[in-house]
């Protein structure tokens, strides 16, 4: 019973010379870059998702930042994600796309592959 008391006296020693954190664990840590790796993030909807141009066109041509999030949502969806983020954090999170403001705000060089995705389900 002393040796118990002893290990747990020693251990709880550790943690405190530590700052109160456990060690880290490589299959722990494995395991959760592989889970965030597997979440689908705004940059890998826009990479499986939609065809990008240099942007010359008109801004109309454009997906509209609505439309835009809708698909995302509508995909995360598919995959059985949920935690959707909030359309500005979501346009933020698309990196170096720029906006423009044209019957909506848009974003320019981006088009869905599949425009009629987000409007398929509401035909039924």
């Amino acid at each position: 019973m002393g040796y118990v008391l002893h290990w747990l006296i020693q251990g709880h020693v550790k943690y405190i010379n530590s700052g109160q954190k456990l060690p880290e664990c490589a299959q722990v840590l494995e395991a959760t870059r592989n889970y965030f790796s597997d979440l689908g993030t705004p940059r890998q909807w826009l990479d499986e998702q939609c065809y990008r141009d240099d942007g010359q066109r008109a801004a109309i041509h454009y997906l509209t930042v609505k439309n835009a999030h809708e698909d995302y949502k509508r995909w995360k969806q598919e995959r059985g994600e949920t935690g959707v983020l909030a359309q500005r954090k979501f346009v933020s999170a698309l990196g170096d796309i720029s906006t423009a403001k044209s019957n909506g705000i848009r974003l320019v060089g981006v088009q869905l592959k599949d425009p009629l995705s987000t409007r398929m389900e509401d035909w039924n």
